[in-house]
């Protein structure tokens, strides 16, 4: 299974038109343990992106559901920093300015990473040339949700490919914006 929550933290959100979600999601084959996750919504293309910072995970067995609350409950209890940190994230990528040049590297990079298919960087690239819906500028922020807009499909196709893709786009971008 695999399900999302949205998070609302007292009014406050990241930013304009981004809001925290959670996610739930297990596999009843046993291959993905029963976890918790938390990333960023971007409301206004109903975007999801998981930065993965896995905050609860319980093992297939049978004292699963005794243990899993629990954990859950203390994973929620770190959620208001965890908001902090996410809110901190979005500041960077949203302030380092990028070129065309440089995010057609980027997208090739990604790529080659497998966060995003070969025939996928022209339709992202496309993107984040033409939507203005994260901003005018050009920045990572703005690629970030070029990327994940374009990868969609995979959450509805495969939850847990798309956490992790979204978790290692992430990571890339911040690596960029160092």
């Amino acid at each position: 299974y695999f399900g999302v929550f949205d998070i609302i933290k007292k009014g406050k959100n990241l930013g304009p038109g981004v809001e925290m979600a959670a996610g739930l999601r297990s596999s009843l084959d046993m291959r993905i343990s029963n976890e918790f996750l938390a990333g960023i919504r971007v409301m206004v293309c109903d975007n999801l992106q998981f930065t993965c910072d896995l905050l609860a995970r319980g093992r297939h067995t049978k004292h699963v559901m005794d243990r899993l609350p629990s954990v859950i409950l203390n994973a929620v209890r770190d959620l208001e920093p965890y908001v902090d940190k996410q809110r901190d994230m979005i500041e960077t990528l949203k302030s380092k300015k990028i070129s065309i040049p440089n995010a057609h590297h980027q997208m090739v990079l990604l790529a080659s990473e497998g966060i995003i298919s070969w025939g996928d960087v022209k339709r992202v690239s496309d993107t984040f040339q033409t939507e203005n819906q994260w901003g005018k500028q050009l920045t990572l922020w703005r690629l970030c949700n070029a990327v994940t807009w374009n990868l969609k499909n995979k959450l509805e196709e495969n939850g847990g490919s798309y956490s992790e893709r979204t978790a290692k786009l992430t990571h890339h971008l911040l690596e960029v914006a160092a």
